[in-house]
């Protein structure tokens, strides 16, 4: 087994029903049977799309009672969420 870090994958292609090329802008192309995407947390589009006030990554901005801090009828917690002031990081438990 490889490991790859903060590679820029360009194309995914299926060699046959069991194998896969990822490649990479740097000219890397690995074969391998399974791909498990390691990525960020991102905010979905509809989050803007309701006017809802959000930090600059366009999550979610809330106080420390995960209410929204443009409507406070709305509550978030987990990764959708940034609370005001804070800097956890959005990853499973630390983000709860």
């Amino acid at each position: 087994m490889q490991l790859f870090f903060n590679k820029k994958v360009i194309k995914i292609t299926s060699n046959n029903s069991n194998s896969y090329q990822v490649c990479c802008d740097t000219g890397l192309a690995v074969d391998c049977d399974f791909i498990f995407w390691v990525t960020q947390a991102s905010a979905p589009s509809w989050i803007t799309d309701c006017g809802l006030k959000t930090d600059n990554r366009e999550f979610i901005l809330v106080n420390n009672n995960l209410q929204s801090i443009s409507n406070i009828n709305i509550f978030a917690a987990g990764d959708i969420a940034t609370i005001q002031n804070t800097s956890c990081p959005k990853a499973g438990v630390f983000a709860v």
